[in-house]
């Protein structure tokens, strides 16, 4: 059987949802695929899982390396990949079954066509919709002060290779929307699918969350350092760009003073301090 698409699965301490993820790709209506599955130094029952999909089908393959991050774990996976095009995929998340099908039937016909995504349903248990994410894809101009594309969309393999594949000192997060830079930095541009084909898997203490909440400053300021011939063509709005980070930590601080769990420690911290200022008055 010819492989036409190389789905790579970087696994790391999420072996619990990794069943739902495989049965995904097993369930393409497109079938002339091969799923990578990289265990990025996971410390859980990774291989195992892995091991009963390779028994299962011949299609699927299993990679094992020392832990080295999302983007390693990525570019790992791709460099083995026999496919023209490349498909990512969290190991707790999913697609629904037509996805490979109606992406390839955009990316085979249009060579401007750099990557295809499509419309996200954000869940926290499976068919629990939290809310609905709409990208809209765009050229570079789209993807320098926001990223329009969901991480798991298909591209080709030579255009992976032309960029040097993923960053893989952003360990904190980012990684694909710089990725999504330098791809539409290349006069290439990523068509949306207006249907919500991906199920992205919001949990607690995602790298995504807390990329948003620790690391967002700093790493806008990486994008904006890396790529800084494009930042530097509209001034004004690269300098709003960095600066709505101040907005964002001033209203979650309002948010935390105005917290019931602050007042309370305010409350019984209080007297406490009264009572040390008149033992310690100096």
């Amino acid at each position: 059987m010819k492989i036409i698409v190389s789905i790579v699965v970087p696994c790391y301490n999420q072996a619990h949802f990794l069943d739902e993820t495989l049965e995904s790709v097993f369930n393409q209506t497109f079938k002339e695929w091969e799923c990578i599955i990289v265990n990025d130094g996971s410390p859980d029952n990774t291989e195992i899982i892995a091991k009963k999909w390779l028994a299962k089908d011949r299609r699927f393959k299993y990679i094992y390396q020392d832990n080295a991050g999302l983007s390693a774990a990525r570019n790992s996976g791709i460099s083995r990949a026999q496919g023209e095009f490349i498909l990512p995929l969290d190991s707790d998340d999913y697609f629904e079954p037509s996805f490979i099908q109606k992406a390839l039937e955009i990316l085979v016909k249009n060579s401007s066509i750099g990557a295809v995504s499509c419309w996200v349903n954000c869940f926290v248990n499976s068919g629990d919709v939290v809310y609905e994410y709409e990208p809209r894809g765009g050229n570079v101009e789209d993807f320098l002060y926001k990223n329009n594309a969901c991480a798991n969309s298909i591209f080709r393999k030579k255009t992976w290779e032309l960029i040097g594949g993923y960053d893989e000192g952003m360990k904190n997060g980012y990684e694909d929307w710089e990725f999504w830079i330098r791809l539409t930095s290349l006069q290439l541009s990523i068509n949306v699918i207006p249907e919500y084909l991906f199920n992205y898997r919001k949990s607690k203490g995602s790298m995504l969350e807390n990329s948003r909440h620790l690391h967002h400053d700093s790493l806008k300021k990486y994008l904006v350092m890396k790529h800084k011939n494009l930042y530097s063509k509209d001034l004004s709005r690269t300098i709003d760009f960095l600066q709505d980070s101040i907005s964002i930590y001033r209203n979650n601080e309002k948010k935390r003073i105005n917290s019931l769990d602050f007042r309370i420690g305010k409350f019984i911290l209080t007297p406490l301090r009264f009572v040390k200022r008149l033992i310690n008055p100096i």
